[in-house]
């Protein structure tokens, strides 16, 4: 199955599934910090670290807009946040 995702807003996608079916998707954005040391003092074990914010996207609605092929939602859900996230 081959998906193109084509980003309408921040919190809507469209996705077109093998050039056929057209899919409204609902995305939710979950922000983290990971935290890595960049340096270290050793006189007195002091480490200072810097911050890093990822975006992680995840599909939270997915309402077929046109199309009539079958097509396996848990697994269209699966390759939208895999594609989505790389």
């Amino acid at each position: 199955m081959n998906i193109d995702i084509d980003y309408i807003d921040d919190e809507n996608i469209c996705v077109c599934v093998s050039g056929t079916d057209h899919f409204n998707v609902g995305v939710d954005r979950e922000l983290s910090r990971e935290e890595f040391p960049v340096s270290f003092n050793g006189m007195n074990d002091d480490t200072d670290y810097d911050y890093d914010y990822i975006t992680y996207l995840r599909p939270t609605f997915i309402e077929r807009i046109d199309g009539d092929r079958e097509v396996n939602m848990d697994r269209l859900r699966e390759l939208i946040e895999k594609e989505l996230n790389k």
